[in-house]
């Protein structure tokens, strides 16, 4: 059997995210699943075209990811990868993960069948649908363990130490001038 290709489409402050999830599925679907991670060091290596890699793995992709987070669904990169997916037709599968809930997915992802990556229901959904691109039955896996894994990964936000403080609903606004 030929192997299958997705897509996982993130920011870079969600390597990690991506690089355990690739793991997971490449060991629970038996190598099946050739799997595209831009930022993993292995899928583009030194001295290759990156873009040139990325329109590749895209064109090939029989299934695709896409790592949502607040901070990544507003990302030109997501979106641009989400929507050369969802041209092909292929199926694009919105994950959610570092507190962000499938109720609060954007236009147009939110017009997609989601998950919630610390949810076992919401991964075994996911694997679900890879299996069905596949052809083969759901692998047995200990979803409750994964979600907590992949739980574990989202404990401190990726940047966390150089994310920008927000105040929500300022009562004061100072403005200043050089």
């Amino acid at each position: 059997m030929p192997q299958k290709q997705v897509f996982i489409s993130h920011i870079s402050a969600e390597t990690e995210i991506a690089r355990r999830l690739k793991q997971r599925l490449d060991g629970d679907f038996l190598g099946m699943l050739q799997i595209f991670v831009s930022s993993d060091r292995e899928t583009i290596r030194a001295g290759q075209k990156w873009l040139d890699e990325v329109d590749r793995a895209l064109r090939a992709a029989d299934a695709e990811l896409i790592l949502c987070s607040r901070e990544s669904v507003g990302r030109p990169w997501v979106n641009f990868e989400a929507g050369a997916a969802w041209l092909r037709r292929i199926p694009v599968i919105p994950v959610c993960h570092s507190g962000l809930a499938l109720t609060e997915l954007p236009v147009p992802l939110n017009l997609l069948q989601g998950v919630e990556c610390a949810s076992a229901e919401g991964l075994q959904k996911l694997y679900d649908a890879l299996a069905a691109v596949l052809g083969v039955k759901t692998p047995a896996v200990d979803f409750q363990a994964l979600a907590a894994d992949l739980r574990q990964l989202q404990a401190v936000p990726p940047g966390a130490a150089s994310a920008i403080e927000r105040i929500e609903e300022p009562r004061i606004l100072c403005a200043a001038s050089p």
